[in-house]
């Protein structure tokens, strides 16, 4: 059981870790709306056009530190299981 937990939290602090560097590892925060700049076919000129779309920030390598962190500690609170103690002979 703590091997596993243990692995669990190192997989929810790399996971984390990965997704927001996959995002570019943006230093803001949370955003639900991103900006596109496009050109005007008619005019010529730069439009920003917004688009609906989640981009993690940084608090996505927090939040995975404190839950990985927090199973991690769950794990100190198991005891392991010792073999019992055998006559010598």
């Amino acid at each position: 059981m703590r091997c596993a937990l243990r692995l669990a939290a190192i997989a929810l602090l790399l996971s984390s870790l990965g997704w927001w560097v996959a995002a570019g590892a943006p230093m803001g925060w949370w955003r639900t709306r991103v900006g596109v700049e496009r050109t005007d076919e008619f005019t010529g000129l730069s439009v920003i056009e917004w688009q609906e779309r989640f981009v993690p920030g940084v608090e996505t390598p927090a939040l995975g530190l404190l839950a990985g962190g927090a199973l991690f500690a769950a794990t100190l609170f198991f005891r392991r299981k010792l073999p019992p103690n055998q006559p010598t002979s």
